[in-house]
C-alpha cells in the first residue's frame, strides 16, 4: 500500500497521457482532420495527418491507439517495477 501511495500521482499522469494519444487515434479513424496552431502541436498535428493520407484513416487511428495502449502498460510496468521511484 506505501508502495501505491507514491507511485500513484505519476501512474495517474501517464494513464491521462496515453488516454489523449488513444482520444487522438480514435478521432483518426473517425476521419476527423486534426489541427494545431503553433509549435510542436503544429508539426505533430501535420505529421498525423500525412499519416492519415498516407495510410488511411482507420489504419493510421488504430495505429496510434494501439501505440497508445502499448506505451501506457510499459509505463505503468516501467514506473512500478522502478525501485528508485
Amino acid at each position: 500500500m506505501e508502495k501505491l501511495r507514491y507511485k500513484l500521482p505519476t501512474l495517474t499522469a501517464s494513464t491521462l497521457f496515453f488516454g489523449f494519444l488513444a482520444y487522438v487515434g480514435w478521432q483518426m479513424t473517425k476521419g476527423s482532420t486534426l489541427g494545431g496552431s503553433r509549435g510542436i502541436v503544429h508539426f505533430v498535428t501535420d505529421a498525423l495527418n500525412f499519416l492519415s493520407d498516407a495510410v488511411g484513416a482507420q489504419t493510421a487511428g488504430y495505429g496510434v491507439m494501439a501505440a497508445a495502449v502499448a506505451g501506457a502498460m510499459g509505463a505503468a510496468v516501467f514506473i512500478w517495477r522502478d525501485p528508485m521511484m
